[in-house]
């Protein structure tokens, strides 16, 4: 019953998690998840997240890899191409999860969409350019 409670938690977290064992492999994830990263045609357990995500930067799957070895990492947001051809920043959050025997069994990988924030600062960026003004802040 443990096991079932847990995971219906994690489908109904409101952001894009999931769960990921010490080969990569997703082993469940949240709706978000499957709405924002999910492939209509391929089941989500059991596929590898460079499978799923094959245009992720590096530096998402090192950190991955940094969690399975027991780092928690909370990453700035970086660009990824979506493999649909836009442009998409992603904010990550990697917590490893441990096996009853203290082990790493893997990770719980949040992704966090930064895309609207760095299209808002990018377009006040060129309007500034543009308008030939600039801002300043006071402390």
């Amino acid at each position: 019953m443990k096991t079932l409670a847990t995971d219906f938690i994690i489908r109904d977290f409101p952001f894009a998690i999931a769960i990921l064992d010490q080969s990569a492999m997703v082993l469940d994830c949240s709706h978000v998840w499957k709405e924002q990263f999910g492939r209509a045609q391929l089941p989500l357990n059991e596929q590898n997240i460079k499978t799923l995500l094959p245009t992720a930067s590096k530096a998402l799957f090192q950190d991955i890899q940094r969690g399975l070895n027991g780092s928690i990492i909370n990453a700035p947001s970086r660009k990824y191409e979506r493999a649909e051809g836009h442009n998409q920043w992603l904010k990550w959050h990697i917590h490893p999860w441990s096996k009853d025997s203290g082990d790493v069994g893997g990770i719980f990988l949040i992704l966090e969409d930064k895309t609207l924030e760095q299209r808002e600062k990018e377009l006040f960026l060129k309007a500034e350019t543009v308008s030939r003004t600039g801002s300043w802040s006071l402390d």
